[in-house]
């Protein structure tokens, strides 16, 4: 239990401050809130502005795992951690600034939405059409499990990198790649696509959150696997 609140400790006061994890991306999404509210109160001459630089946090996050991940791993071996812990306890950590951050997008979209009047502005920046529609459960189940499967993306690519080093990492991607480009090319040899956009087409983003989860637990269980085996 002691090396397990190590390495949440690691993380939150360590490698990985308490700036980067809570601070950082929040000054940069309410920057960009900053600049677009002004562009739709004075240069967007009374129209709605849609805006998505809200998703700017989530491809923080990402980053931020991989850098956090790749800074604090060896350091934690060092200090005799074990891998099982740091897995748990960087899942922990990660697990819950999601569920922070997705509350945080959560309420500023309720305020945007019902409380403001889109900013007085007619700004759309935390409340969008598609992404919340549904219930408010529903609209914070799509923050929430969004922005942790961009986070366990993030997670099994730096384990990756952990694991088998620059060429591993590039390796795989070039397979992943190479993948992807078979199934572009059936797809469009036995007339695919518009069955694919058709199915997309009747999901809602909450559903096709849902159909991300089982890749966020594939990534979790394969940063695990690949992190048992690394070395420092």
């Amino acid at each position: 239990m002691n090396r397990f609140n190590g390495v949440v400790k690691l993380h939150v006061v360590g490698g990985y401050s308490k700036f980067n994890w809570f601070i950082l991306p929040w000054l940069i999404v309410l920057s960009s809130f900053a600049i677009n509210l002004i562009i739709s109160g004075f240069l967007n001459n009374g129209k709605d502005l849609y805006t998505g630089g809200m998703v700017s946090i989530f491809f923080y996050m990402l980053v931020a795992v991989m850098v956090a991940v790749n800074t604090t791993f060896p350091f934690a071996l060092g200090f005799n951690i074990r891998r099982t812990d740091y897995f748990l306890g960087t899942s922990l950590v990660v697990g819950l600034i999601c569920l922070g951050d997705a509350a945080l997008l959560w309420l500023l979209s309720i305020i945007e939405n019902n409380l403001t009047d889109y900013w007085w502005a007619g700004l759309h920046f935390f409340h969008l059409p598609y992404l919340n529609d549904g219930n408010l459960a529903v609209q914070f189940g799509v923050y929430f499990l969004a922005m942790l499967h961009f986070c366990f993306l993030a997670f099994v690519v730096i384990s990756v990198f952990r694991r088998f080093g620059a060429f591993g990492l590039y390796s795989i991607f070039g397979a992943v790649g190479a993948v992807f480009s078979i199934l572009t090319l059936l797809a469009t040899q036995l007339n695919w696509w518009g069955a694919i956009f058709n199915w997309l087409g009747q999901q809602s983003a909450f559903g096709l959150c849902l159909w991300l989860t089982p890749l966020t637990i594939l990534y979790a269980l394969a940063a695990f696997l690949l992190l048992r085996r690394s070395t420092v």
